[in-house]
């Protein structure tokens, strides 16, 4: 079982949610199994990966709850039943849907996991790319009570789940401490401010002065068109480089597949023809790896072309710069602060503010994958964020009197 599982065949359990099992090759007696992709399941996996990681028609990034009361009230369920938080954050944890299976994962009779090294990987189609799942999986990490306390997930800070301490030997989280009955607002370290005033040297800084900081920072330092064609040519060489290397590789592996097929014909035809025996225990043992290579090469076929299919090529010309760098500013411009909180943990992976200064950080993989976004839909849909409002009215509504 485990030798069939490295060869890619699947060995008869439940398939995950998004596939089903087909039969494949004839391997002596046995009639192989493959996972592939189920369409309609697999469609509910990437709505539950974009609403989770962007969003969709203007709501902005969902959360678990969100996603599970949409999913339910459309009445779309998970094999005949309701989805709840638990198996959504399972759905987005599983490695199975990037292309990645694992077999011998756990010890069936101490009901343990194994050591990762001795899962056994099988290649399976990809559903997800890999930029949205790393994604999903950041913001899952991030998200963790452990890490983030759920006041700080919905604070009212632009920074409130990517702003850090940047002192020395410090990394805590940066929260909002108020004055004046709430007139004047300060971001304070906090491991200062809930262990003791000396335990960490940052002092209390305006709000208002850190977020135009950093939001000027981005408009002059990165958003602007010829900055970002700087930043990301490199990555799109090398983008464009793989994209040629796994090109080559396809062909490579047809001609390949072709001359192994045509051998194996040939000895078919040798021993139909009665110049080979098919009792001599050579010849099955030839035939037999020649229809192992056949094999091997179909599969790594299939998951090139899975991966080309999924990863359509990113356009990326001078217009869409334009249009993204204008997009962003105004965005992080806008007089609704969850909106350009949205907007900048998008962009941003963490804001270190300490006594020297502040550093943004962020990665060119996410970067490009917003841009290309804007590519692929002309501008029009770019991740957004916007709570749930009534126009003149409390967002938090009670019963008449």
């Amino acid at each position: 079982m485990a030798a069939n599982a490295a060869a890619g065949y699947w060995n008869g359990s439940r398939p995950p949610f998004g596939f089903r099992v087909e039969d494949g090759p004839l391997v002596g007696q046995r009639r192989k199994k493959l996972l592939v992709i189920d369409a309609t399941e697999a469609a509910v996996v990437k709505r539950v990966f974009n609403l989770y990681v962007y969003g969709e028609h203007g709501s902005g990034p969902q959360g678990l709850k969100a996603i599970v009361t949409r999913l339910n009230h459309e009445n779309v369920c998970l094999r005949g039943k309701r989805f709840i938080a638990s198996t959504v954050s399972d759905l987005l944890r599983r490695e199975v849907y990037v292309g990645r299976h694992y077999y011998n994962m756990r010890d069936s009779k101490a009901g343990i996991l194994r050591p990762r090294e001795e899962w056994i990987e099988t290649r399976v189609p990809i559903v997800i790319d890999q930029d949205t799942f790393d994604a999903a999986q950041r913001r899952l990490a991030m998200n963790k009570p452990q890490v983030t306390p759920p006041r700080r997930v919905n604070s009212p800070t632009l920074l409130s789940t990517i702003g850090k301490c940047g002192e020395p030997n410090c990394g805590a989280g940066l929260i909002l401490v108020t004055g004046k009955g709430g007139r004047y607002r300060y971001l304070t370290c906090q491991t200062r401010r809930t262990m003791a005033s000396d335990a960490c040297s940052l002092p209390n800084y305006r709000m208002a002065d850190v977020d135009e900081a950093v939001i000027a920072a981005l408009e002059h330092k990165l958003l602007q068109p010829e900055r970002l064609k700087d930043l990301l040519a490199g990555l799109l060489e090398k983008t464009d480089s793989a994209r040629a290397e796994r090109k080559q590789r396809l062909a490579h592996l047809r001609r390949t597949l072709t001359e192994s097929e045509g051998a194996r014909a040939r000895m078919l035809d040798a021993i139909e023809a009665g110049a080979l025996d098919f009792r001599d225990t050579v010849v099955r043992e030839r035939l037999d790896a020649r229809r192992q290579e056949i094999q091997r090469l179909q599969q790594e076929i299939r998951t090139i072309e899975d991966q080309d299919r999924d990863r359509p090529a990113r356009q990326i010309t001078p217009g869409v710069l334009d249009r993204f760098a204008k997009m962003m500013r105004e965005a992080l411009r806008s007089e609704d602060y969850s909106f350009r909180k949205a907007y900048l943990t998008l962009l941003v992976a963490e804001v270190r503010l300490s006594s020297a200064g502040i550093t943004i950080r962020g990665t060119k993989g996410e970067l490009e994958t917003l841009i290309a976004k804007v590519s692929e839909t002309d501008g029009q849909l770019v991740p957004t964020f916007a709570g749930n409002w009534r126009a003149q009215q409390d967002s938090n509504l009670r019963p008449r009197a």
